[in-house]
């Protein structure tokens, strides 16, 4: 059994980082579904590079791509390298619990056990690491000021305005934390769109695929479920969604306020 000591992180080169994540952490990770060795798509690999080598980045993807596993990997990982706080936000509260549940989720599956054994405090919206690293979950504009934040995360950033950016990310940190924003797309009028657009003017690393370039056997979706998905969400949304399609100006006539109260709980019908 391995001890849980923090690596000296701070005293490496960045090289060294990124080369234990892919010759050492992911040949050794079980997907937490299947318990299969975890199998990276090149567009999947090609962004987590990124995120090792750049301190800003976009992942513009579509639907069922593995934005979420993908960031929970990362955080699994990077539970033994430092210290300090990985922030999670996304338009659904939901959405960023379930970011945590993949990082719980990747540490408990992995071969190496002392992943699963760094695990202090377990709980929906936020993990605990015996190294002093911690992942938390935050509810849709509350700041980060105030944690030693070293990641922020941001989900269903197409969905996010302009306030509730602002409060994720106050200026006057001492440290700039690394940086990485999720999403498909909605209208052209907002912060999202005009970063996705200026991303190289911006000094971030724009990681790009749609749904239907992640259809097996170049990503993980199943061609017959997608196929469902485009019926269930209709063509429209299925662009946006899923294309990478945005709808111009939508965001200006339907702002975020207004698409959050059309979200509601899912309904289990088995129940009934």
């Amino acid at each position: 059994m391995q001890p849980l000591l923090l690596r000296k992180y701070e005293k490496q080169p960045k090289t060294t980082l990124e080369k234990r994540f892919f010759e050492e952490f992911v040949p050794n990770a079980l997907h937490p579904i299947t318990g299969l060795p975890v199998q990276l798509y090149p567009y999947q690999r090609d962004a987590l590079h990124n995120l090792f080598g750049h301190q800003r980045n976009l992942w513009e993807w579509g639907r069922q791509t593995g934005k979420s596993s993908n960031t929970g990997l990362y955080l699994a990982f990077m539970s033994r390298e430092i210290r300090g706080d990985a922030i999670i936000s996304s338009f659904r509260h939901v959405r960023s619990k379930e970011i945590v549940k993949w990082a719980r989720d990747w540490c408990y599956a992995h071969k190496d056990s002392a992943y699963a054994e760094n695990i202090e405090y377990d709980a929906a919206t936020h993990l605990t690491f015996k190294t002093g690293f911690r992942v938390i979950a935050l509810p849709r504009g509350e700041t980060s000021r105030g944690y030693a934040t070293r990641i922020r995360i941001m989900d269903e950033s197409q969905l996010i305005n302009d306030s509730d950016l602002a409060a994720f990310l106050p200026t006057g940190l001492a440290t700039a934390p690394r940086d990485l924003f999720l999403g498909t797309v909605w209208g052209t009028s907002g912060w999202w769109w005009r970063f996705i657009q200026n991303a190289k003017q911006l000094g971030y690393a724009l990681s790009q695929t749609t749904s239907e370039n992640a259809v097996q056997p170049a990503g993980p979706i199943i061609k017959a479920e997608l196929e469902n998905l485009k019926m269930e969400l209709g063509d429209l949304q299925y662009a946006q969604e899923c294309l990478l399609q945005p709808i111009p100006d939508v965001d200006v006539f339907f702002g975020s306020d207004l698409v959050k109260s059309c979200y509601g709980e899912r309904i289990d019908l088995s129940k009934y």
